[in-house]
Protein backbone atom coordinates (compact mmCIF):
# COMPACT_ATOMS: atom_id res chain seq x y z
CA UNK A 1 0.00 0.00 0.00
CA UNK A 2 1.26 3.36 -1.39
CA UNK A 3 1.15 6.21 2.08
CA UNK A 4 -1.00 9.05 1.52
CA UNK A 5 -0.65 12.73 2.40
CA UNK A 6 -2.07 12.09 5.63
CA UNK A 7 -0.24 9.15 6.44
CA UNK A 8 2.74 10.91 5.90
CA UNK A 9 2.14 14.18 8.05
CA UNK A 10 0.79 11.74 11.18
CA UNK A 11 4.45 10.21 10.50
CA UNK A 12 6.52 13.33 9.90
CA UNK A 13 4.78 15.16 13.05
CA UNK A 14 5.00 11.68 15.58
CA UNK A 15 9.12 11.60 14.84
CA UNK A 16 9.39 15.27 14.81
CA UNK A 17 8.08 15.44 18.24
CA UNK A 18 9.79 11.97 19.33
CA UNK A 19 6.71 9.70 20.12
CA UNK A 20 6.31 6.72 19.72
CA UNK A 21 2.92 5.32 18.00
CA UNK A 22 1.67 4.19 21.48
CA UNK A 23 2.22 7.50 22.82
CA UNK A 24 0.58 9.56 20.04
CA UNK A 25 -2.47 6.73 20.36
CA UNK A 26 -2.90 7.67 23.99
CA UNK A 27 -2.62 11.46 23.46
CA UNK A 28 -5.21 11.34 21.05
CA UNK A 29 -7.64 8.41 22.29
CA UNK A 30 -6.95 5.90 19.60
CA UNK A 31 -5.53 2.47 19.37
CA UNK A 32 -1.97 2.13 18.71
CA UNK A 33 -3.13 -0.45 16.29
CA UNK A 34 -5.35 2.38 14.56
CA UNK A 35 -2.06 4.69 14.28
CA UNK A 36 -0.06 2.33 12.63
CA UNK A 37 -3.08 1.59 9.69
CA UNK A 38 -3.29 4.82 9.19
CA UNK A 39 0.60 5.57 9.12
CA UNK A 40 0.74 2.59 6.69
CA UNK A 41 -2.63 3.48 4.21
CA UNK A 42 -4.41 0.83 5.20
CA UNK A 43 -6.84 2.88 6.68
CA UNK A 44 -8.16 6.47 5.63
CA UNK A 45 -8.32 8.74 8.23
CA UNK A 46 -11.69 9.74 9.38
CA UNK A 47 -12.76 13.64 9.80
CA UNK A 48 -12.99 13.59 13.50
CA UNK A 49 -9.29 11.72 13.59
CA UNK A 50 -8.27 14.62 11.36
CA UNK A 51 -9.46 17.27 13.53
CA UNK A 52 -8.57 16.04 17.17
CA UNK A 53 -4.92 15.75 15.11
CA UNK A 54 -4.96 19.26 14.26
CA UNK A 55 -5.79 20.10 17.42
CA UNK A 56 -3.37 18.06 19.10
CA UNK A 57 -0.40 19.81 16.45
CA UNK A 58 -1.72 23.18 17.68
CA UNK A 59 -1.57 21.91 21.34
CA UNK A 60 2.01 20.27 20.66
CA UNK A 61 3.41 23.48 18.66
CA UNK A 62 1.82 26.02 21.21
CA UNK A 63 -0.29 27.39 18.43
CA UNK A 64 -3.55 29.22 19.34
CA UNK A 65 -6.69 27.03 18.21
CA UNK A 66 -7.85 30.22 16.09
CA UNK A 67 -5.01 28.51 13.74
CA UNK A 68 -8.12 25.55 13.12
CA UNK A 69 -10.23 27.02 10.66
CA UNK A 70 -13.90 26.32 12.06
CA UNK A 71 -12.93 25.14 15.40
CA UNK A 72 -16.00 23.65 17.03
CA UNK A 73 -17.24 23.36 20.80
CA UNK A 74 -16.57 19.57 20.37
CA UNK A 75 -12.74 20.50 19.25
CA UNK A 76 -12.32 23.36 21.96
CA UNK A 77 -13.16 20.94 25.07
CA UNK A 78 -10.70 18.24 23.39
CA UNK A 79 -8.29 21.09 23.28
CA UNK A 80 -8.99 21.44 26.69
CA UNK A 81 -8.80 17.98 28.02
CA UNK A 82 -4.99 17.93 26.59
CA UNK A 83 -4.19 21.59 28.34
CA UNK A 84 -5.28 19.72 31.62
CA UNK A 85 -3.98 16.25 30.44
CA UNK A 86 -0.22 17.23 29.76
CA UNK A 87 0.40 20.59 31.45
Amino acid sequence: MTRTLEANKIITFRRKHGLSPQQLADALGYHTRTIQRLESGEYQPSAHFLKIFDIYICYKNRLPLVEIENASRFCQRVANVFETKYL
